[in-house]
């Protein structure tokens, strides 16, 4: 991508307060120049943000596609039919820990980790008021199995 047309994008994305990626894996090379996460870093106001894996279960890395940008107002974070990092996925749970009051996973499947230490990471988001987690999975393929009070009791 040009400068020019990287400018435009940082154009169409100041002011958006909720957005929403469909992330497709016959692209790879385009995730990875880490443009994405470069527009995405000038949503300042952002409220909301939705990824989306279109073919199943896309690889998200926040190194390239969200960068270690903190958005001082999101408070919403959905991910449906995504592979997430565990350390990076609490990475960028920790820095909206402030902010960030609803998670919503569907359909993820958890590499370098285990559904266990991620909901024990999640606890100390005292923001946090909902959260939904369907169907997850690690990278064994063994499905996670969360009890309704997994998250939130001590």
């Amino acid at each position: 991508m040009s400068y020019i047309n990287l400018s435009h994008c940082y154009n169409a994305f100041r002011g958006l307060c909720n957005i929403t990626i469909t992330a497709d894996e016959n692209d790879v090379d385009g995730w990875i120049t880490g443009n994405l996460a470069k527009i995405l870093s000038v949503a300042t106001d952002l409220e909301r943000l939705c990824v989306y894996g279109a073919d199943g279960t896309f690889h998200i890395s926040t190194k390239y596609i969200l960068s270690t940008t903190t958005w001082s107002r999101l408070t919403s974070l959905d991910f449906l039919y995504t592979t997430l990092d565990q350390g990076d996925f609490l990475d960028l749970l920790r820095r909206h820990s402030g902010t960030l009051e609803d998670i919503d996973l569907f359909c993820i499947c958890l590499t370098n980790g285990s559904g266990k230490i991620l909901l024990e990471g999640t606890k100390p988001s005292l923001s946090l008021q909902h959260i939904s987690i369907d169907h997850p999975s690690e990278e064994d393929g063994k499905e996670i199995y969360l009890n309704k009070n997994a998250v939130f009791t001590n």
